[in-house]
This record gives C-alpha cells, sequence and structure tokens, in this order.
C-alpha cells in the first residue's frame, strides 16, 4: 500500500503541534528535505527497500529465491533549529529471472536521514538471492544493521528503540524476507515461485521514513544543600554577596574559606589571644547544620596552638549574637566539627573562640579553614537551578547538568525547585519538500 507523502506544513505563529503529531512520512520512494524551525525531539522510522525476488524457469530445472527485507530502525533524535536534512526512501529491489538464467534478485535501496550528504541513519537495503540453471539457488543474506553518526552540533542520538537487520527469504517458492516492522510490507523482500516454465518473482517492496513529534517535559532540580562558594576577597559584610570577616586583620579572611579539606592557608592572630572570632554573611538566610573548623596545619606546632573553647553564634544585624552551639576541646585537633541542630535561618554566623592553648609568650589564634554545610531559607528559581531532566512522552529520559552550579555532576542531594510550574515544551515548525520539486 502506498502511504501518501506527508510533509508538516509551515508553522503558523503562535501554534503549537501535539505529541504525536507527524512530521514526516513516506514509502514513496525518492529524496526529500525537511528543515526544523526550532531544535526538535523525534521518534524516526527508517526502514530501507527489500530486494527483489529471483527465478530460473527451466521447465524441469527451475528454481527461485526470494528477496530479503530491508534492515530498520526506530530511534529517537534531536535535529537542529534551521538545518535541511535530506530524507531518502530507497526503491525497492528489481525482479530478476528467466529460462536457463544465473541472476540475483535486484539489491533494494538503502533509505537514510543525511546532513551535507553524510548519513546520519542508515538503513542497508535488502539482498537478493541467488539462482542458476540447472536448479540450484542460494538465499538471500541478511543486510547490515542501521548505523547511526556520532553525535554532532546537529544531530544527537537518544535513544535507540529498535534497530533489526533484514530478513531473508529462503531457496524456494515464498513471499520474500518479512518487513522489520510487525504489522506491515514496508522494506518487505520481493517474492519468488518454483513452478517449472511458470516460475516468476515480485520486485522488493519500498522502503519507509516517518519522523513524529514527541512532547518533552523539563523538570529543574538543585542541590538539596547550599553550595559554599569560592572566593576572590573578603567582600562587604552586608552586600549582595557572600562575605567574611575576622577580629584581627593579620590576613584576609577569605583565605579560610577557600581550602575545604586542605586547610592550606587560613588566619594566625599573632600576637593576640583568645577570644577571637572569624564570620561570614549571605545576603539570603542561611541554616547552618554542620560547620568544620581547621587549626594549624604544622604537625610539630599542634600540640602548642589549638583551640579550648569555641562556639557559633548568629545574628540578623552583625550586631547582636546569639549562640546556637558551643564545644570545647581537651586535646589538639587539626580540624573541629560543630553538629548544629536547629540554627534557624541567619544572614549573619560567627565562629567565636573563647579560648586557645598556645606556646609561652607568643599569643595566637589559627583559623585554617572553614567548610560549611547549609540550606538557603528562599525558594530558588528556575534560575538557579542545578540540573535539567528532560523526560519524553514516548518513554526514557536526558538529563543534563549546569557546570558552574554542583562541580557537573549529577547527585542524589537534589530537590525539584518548588513552585515552578514544569514546562510542557512544543518543538514548532519545519518546512519541507520533495528534493527537485
Amino acid at each position: 500500500m502506498t502511504i501518501r507523502t506527508t510533509l508538516m506544513p509551515m508553522a503558523k505563529k503562535g501554534e503549537a503541534y501535539e505529541d504525536g503529531e507527524l512530521f514526516f512520512e513516506s514509502n514513496t520512494p525518492g529524496t526529500y528535505t525537511v528543515t526544523p524551525k526550532t531544535n526538535c525531539y523525534c521518534e524516526a522510522t527508517v526502514i530501507a527497500a527489500g530486494a527483489g525476488g529471483a527465478y530460473n524457469s527451466s521447465s524441469n530445472r527451475s528454481s527461485a529465491a526470494p528477496g530479503s527485507s530491508g534492515s530498520g530502525c526506530i530511534v529517537r533524535i534531536w535535529l537542529k533549529a534551521s538545518i535541511t536534512y535530506t530524507i531518502k526512501v530507497g526503491e525497492g529491489g528489481v525482479k530478476n529471472g528467466g529460462v536457463d538464467y544465473n541472476c540475483w534478485g535486484g539489491t533494494g535501496e538503502n533509505s537514510s536521514i543525511s546532513l551535507n550528504e553524510t548519513p546520519l541513519i542508515n538503513a542497508p537495503g535488502g539482498n537478493g538471492g541467488h539462482v542458476w540453471w540447472p536448479n540450484a539457488a542460494a538465499a538471500a543474506t541478511q543486510p547490515e544493521a542501521c548505523s547511526f553518526a556520532a553525535d554532532n552540533a546537529n544531530f544527537e542520538k537518544i535513544e535507540v528503540v529498535m534497530n533489526e537487520r533484514g530478513r531473508s527469504g529462503g531457496t524456494s517458492t515464498g513471499p520474500g524476507g518479512a518487513s522489520v516492522l510487525s504489522g506491515t510490507t514496508h522494506g518487505k523482500g520481493g517474492s519468488a515461485t518454483q513452478a517449472g516454465g511458470a516460475s516468476a518473482a515480485t520486485a522488493g517492496n519500498p522502503g519507509y521514513v516517518k519522523l513524529v513529534f514527541v512532547k518533552v517535559t523539563k523538570k529543574y532540580y538543585r542541590h538539596a544543600r547550599w553550595l559554599q562558594p569560592q572566593l576572590a576577597d573578603n567582600g562587604i559584610m552586608g552586600g549582595e554577596t557572600f562575605a567574611v570577616a575576622c577580629s584581627t586583620p593579620k590576613d584576609s579572611a577569605y583565605q579560610c574559606f577557600n581550602n575545604g579539606s586542605d586547610w592550606s592557608g587560613g588566619i594566625d592572630t599573632y600576637s593576640n589571644a583568645a577570644p577571637q572570632w572569624l564570620s561570614f554573611y549571605n545576603p539570603v538566610p542561611l541554616k547552618v547544620t554542620k560547620l568544620r573548623l581547621g587549626q594549624i596545619k604544622n604537625t610539630s606546632e599542634q600540640n602548642n596552638y589549638y583551640i579550648t573553647s569555641w562556639k557559633i553564634q548568629v545574628s540578623d544585624d552583625n550586631a547582636a549574637w546569639t549562640d546556637v552551639w558551643s564545644g570545647n576541646a581537651t586535646k589538639p585537633a587539626q580540624t573541629l566539627v560543630a553538629e548544629i541542630a536547629d540554627s534557624g535561618y541567619h544572614k549573619y554566623y560567627r565562629i567565636y573562640v573563647g579560648s586557645a592553648n598556645y606556646y609561652s609568650g607568643h599569643p595566637r589564634v589559627f583559623f585554617n579553614g572553614v567548610d560549611f554545610e547549609a540550606s538557603e531559607k528562599k525558594a530558588a528559581t528556575v534560575q538557579d537551578y542545578d540540573f535539567v531532566e528532560y523526560q519524553f512522552s514516548t518513554g526514557g529520559e536526558m538529563a543534563e547538568t549546569r557546570g558552574n552550579l554542583g562541580g557537573g555532576e549529577r547527585s542524589d542531594e537534589l530537590n525539584q525547585i518548588p513552585n515552578i510550574k514544569n514546562s510542557d515544551y512544543y518543538y514548532k515548525g519545519c518546512s519541507g519538500q520533495k528534493a527537485g520539486a
């Protein structure tokens, strides 16, 4: 059955194509072009043409070899806006034969989707069987499976749903290799009949290509915990970005906040003994649940200089401070840890050192690293996302991370951003024509 070739019309302003709406469909051999107007997610069905049947019609020494069907695939792909793609629907292989013939059925043409003459998806056509006098035949071999170009700027293969080699047709009377797409005759191999002088064959069926729009739902996520930024300076306490300060300005306070578990750098309060403090500010209130404070890194001096009592304080104005955690240290430790049950949400936090051990005559307190875990009070917006997930109505998903937040890796510590409507994207618009039309 010949399917009327469908080329999706130009999109009207504001028009949205529905999920599952046909983009392109044809089993009429030929070459066509399509140009999406926006980035377009499609499910593509590509089936190559079947090979023709072959026969030898000697009256008492006949033979027959039906053709194999073309290979086929169903694959989900991204096509890019304003790029012209070429679609080829393969023509069925010709039948071949006669009295005392030595011949092969005609090979089916490939079907493909290409860009600049380079196949992005290529389905190999069916192979013809071989007959020869007096009465011998060899079955048609299977064509190779479909092949795909590597992902590039204008094409991306998301998921292969089906990729099947064409099917052989045997070595005697038969209908030809069956279509790889169940319930259709697309790409079917040509039949052949072994019946003495009445032996005969048919051509292979043409190929088939279909593109269907697929609905895409985007969901935005961000890391469950607030991500401590890297600092280049102390910043301005009470300003528009994260900032830090310390009681003794001998060193820059920000050096304590860039080091994570490395604990290099930091602040030396020489020649000032405790009490000393180190504070930080965020324009959006934070709830800190865990804080790690590094001390002197030089192992030979750790017994001489260490904090003996300290506490975590909070403030909303950088003037009035409230204790939310306190602790004592009875022996040297490079890293002190505060587990804070419930600090509430506050813009200002302060690490306050009440007392410290130091080498006789050399009072000083070392802050050699601060790392903390926190969450923000406000609900995140789309602009704050760390991770976006694409879910397709046809099944499956694709995801990508935002590299400048969260280190470019997906994490289990992700929360879907609240109060944001999950956007349904209908990729709109495509122009197309038969080549040469």
